[in-house]
């Protein structure tokens, strides 16, 4: 057992990724509560999982292939103003489970929720 949540398989201390996108887990210590939640807004920008430098949210998306009509509908959840998960798409590298993550937070994504401008969570 290695102590991580379910959907990892810890091999070689490399940690493999689940293939749902409609959940993310986090490293808890990493985030800033309340969380807030709010739909996409220009100059948006984020470090993706796995990338060392920030990026436009709107090239991610494009380069990701979401489609116009869902880009504004994305959940985009915030830590700190930070972009922590743009639900269904990526993570915020910051925020990634590492083996020093000692406290897990899992965010799930429910079809067809309505998304406030701008609420906490």
């Amino acid at each position: 057992e290695s102590g991580l949540p379910r959907p990892f398989v810890a091999r070689n201390d490399v940690l493999l990724k689940k293939s749902d996108k409609s959940f993310e887990i986090f490293d808890g210590d990493s985030l800033s509560f309340p969380l807030t939640i709010r739909s996409r807004e220009a100059g948006d920008r984020l470090q993706p999982l796995g990338q060392s430098k920030r990026t436009k949210l709107k090239s991610l998306l494009i380069n990701k292939h979401i489609p116009v009509e869902k880009r504004d509908r994305l959940p985009i959840i915030l830590s700190k103003n930070q972009i922590a998960w743009v639900a269904g798409v990526t993570m915020g590298d910051p925020y990634k489970i590492s083996s020093k993550t000692n406290r897990f937070v899992k965010l799930t994504l429910k079809p067809n929720a309505v998304i406030p401008a701008k609420a906490g969570i």
